[in-house]
């Protein structure tokens, strides 16, 4: 409120650009941020049981490649167990709807759960061997992707 009264903004351009200003930090939050343990556990558990030989994932563009690669309209993926990464990987390309140049190459990071590490797993691992090794405590995958042009 104290911006309201020190700015030259009329209310009505203060509250439209601090609204378009939570819009835009909603959108950046990740995952994990957006929705409490619990709300995440319960989302999981429910998961798993209605699809069992699905894993649920978080599919997320690394916070370092904000300007490099675009993002994707959805993040919560469900995958079978027997995909493999490289397999994960056309389905992210294929999301971006042709914004992600042919020239510009794709890389996936598995989060380890113990900390804020990522992990370059092997591109013919499949889905199960990464959720039995890197499923986090709230039940998900967590799969950060980023980009780099590879020519020139």
């Amino acid at each position: 409120m104290h911006d309201l009264l020190t700015s030259n903004r009329t209310p009505v351009q203060w509250c439209e650009h601090n609204n378009f200003f939570l819009q835009h930090l909603s959108k950046d939050m990740s995952f994990s941020t957006k929705f409490t343990l619990e709300q995440r556990l319960h989302e999981s558990g429910r998961i798993r049981t209605k699809y069992p030989n699905r894993i649920p994932c978080i599919i997320q563009r690394a916070a370092t490649s904000k300007k490099t690669v675009p993002d994707l309209n959805k993040h919560k993926f469900l995958v079978p167990r027997e995909l493999q990464m490289s397999a994960v990987m056309q389905i992210v390309r294929k999301r971006m709807d042709g914004r992600l140049k042919p020239e510009e190459s794709l890389y996936m990071f598995v989060r380890h759960p113990e900390g804020k590490k990522t992990i370059i797993v092997p591109i013919t691992s499949s889905l199960s061997t990464i959720d039995d090794k890197y499923k986090h405590s709230d039940g998900f995958v967590y799969i950060d992707f980023a980009g780099e042009s590879t020519f020139g």
